[in-house]
């Protein structure tokens, strides 16, 4: 089972231990480049460096079984206005238009957290026993 992890830029490290976490469950397979990128272009470089960054970022939503979005606490710590892009919303809702499976961490936040057959999972220990029960059925 193919996993893609959407997240706020700001999360990276973060969620990269959590990507080593899940990858360590019999039957997942993180697939999250975005995670090993470079952190950024020169700047005469950046609209063919962010153009690549954007394709591999779709290639792996479509590859993935399923797209987990983590939310951001916006109560305890804001994302700084430069990270808050919304590329994970982009990707969550390709996946949604994909009919991936989606799971979101966390509360939610935009409107399309409330869709029909979007999964809420409250913590990541709960999001590694649900995906290793979704791995021995084979889902």
């Amino acid at each position: 089972m193919t996993v893609y992890l959407a997240a706020a830029w700001s999360r990276r490290k973060e969620i990269s231990l959590i990507a080593d976490q899940l990858n360590k469950i019999p039957g997942v397979c993180v697939k999250a480049r975005w995670l090993k990128e470079p952190i950024k272009a020169k700047e005469k470089h950046c609209f063919h460096f962010c153009q690549k960054r954007a394709q591999v970022d779709v290639q792996d939503v479509k590859k993935a079984d399923i797209l987990i979005r983590f939310t951001d606490d916006l109560r305890r710590k804001l994302v700084p206005a430069r990270l808050a892009t919304g590329a994970r919303m982009f990707e969550m809702g390709y996946a949604y238009a994909l009919g991936k499976k989606i799971i979101v961490v966390g509360g939610h936040q935009p409107i399309f957290d409330y869709l029909p057959g979007i999964i809420h999972i409250n913590d990541v220990e709960t999001l590694k026993s649900f995906l290793l029960r979704e791995a021995k059925h084979g889902r």
